[in-house]
């Protein structure tokens, strides 16, 4: 890859393109569905708990679910071990749709944002360069017509891949208890217990993974002169993302857009923390970006 400049793209990209693509916009689209699971992700109906989307996944209390499906009465006279079958059946359903169900509403949600009003924002950006993009839209490709093979959707890109990557970045462990015979201490129905905690795991971000598959991409960013990070709130489930890249480009210079004026030392720490120095770190607003870039390139030679 080899460029002088890597954009880093996020969803304030996207928003400071006037796309309504915030999570309170994906919550407003899609109440009706999400406020039918809200309960189970420790979330009030008619709040926007879901406006923090990918955060309020990692909520996920799988024993509101297990206790909201009718459990067998192993007391009654009339019981039968194969109600509790029945019993496991259920939650592996209401779990798979809870799962199934948000990410159908969530691709619905990002497959119906309208580009075609969209224009052009930033007379800077070089469509030359290479992109990492966290947004699921096609705005580089749409409106700035750079070419796929400079952008990375690392995340997935609408109508274009398989399925799309979201989620949290909590640590998942199931808290499903067994003795030293493997056999399960404290319930009656282990298998149900660890069903109910499976959408935790499905809908945790795969960072890890993501990193090994397209660490050849990573690699290949070796001797950036300049990261331009626009719109990405540098949340903490993708700075591993950041942190690989700082890694591996410890002398680059780093340019981070804020949206409001609290978020610019936030921002400016968080890339510090990654061990890139104070020095190299440049921070404007989205309004700014043009200058900022236009005052680099008067020093610096960029292709």
């Amino acid at each position: 890859m080899g460029a002088s400049s890597v954009y880093i793209i996020g969803n304030g990209f996207d928003l400071g393109h006037d796309l309504p693509t915030s999570y309170s916009e994906f919550y407003k689209k899609e109440k009706a569905y999400l406020d039918e699971y809200g309960e189970f992700f420790g979330s009030i109906i008619g709040t926007c708990n879901w406006c923090d989307f990918e955060n309020t996944l990692g909520e996920w209390d799988w024993e509101l679910l297990f206790d909201s499906t009718v459990l067998p009465d192993v007391s009654d006279d009339n019981f039968k071990w194969s109600q509790v079958h029945g019993f496991e059946d259920a939650v592996t359903e209401n779990s798979q749709e809870v799962v199934d169900t948000i990410t159908e509403r969530f691709t619905h949600w990002v497959e119906s944002i309208d580009l075609s009003l969209t224009a052009t924002r930033l007379n800077s950006l070089k469509c030359s360069s290479n992109f990492l993009s966290f947004n699921y839209t096609s705005v580089l490709q749409d409106v700035y017509g750079v070419e796929d093979n400079n952008i990375l959707h690392i995340h997935g890109r609408a109508r274009h891949t398989n399925a799309l990557i979201f989620g949290h970045g909590e640590s998942v462990e199931q808290t499903v208890n067994e003795d030293e015979s493997g056999i399960n201490s404290t319930t009656l129905f282990p298998e149900a217990e660890a069903t109910a905690q499976k959408p935790l795991i499905k809908m945790k971000k795969p960072v890890t993974y993501i990193l090994n598959k397209y660490s050849d991409w990573f690699e290949q960013t070796r001797g950036t002169e300049l990261f331009v990070v626009i719109g990405h709130s540098l949340n903490e489930v993708d700075i591993p993302y950041f942190e690989r890249l700082a890694r591996i480009n410890p002398q680059s210079k780093w340019l981070v857009s804020y949206h409001v004026e609290s978020d610019k030392d936030i921002y400016r720490n968080k890339l510090i923390d990654l061990g890139i120095s104070a020095d190299n770190l440049t921070a404007c607003t989205f309004g700014e970006i043009d200058d900022c870039i236009s005052n680099y390139t008067k020093q610096n030679v960029l292709i």
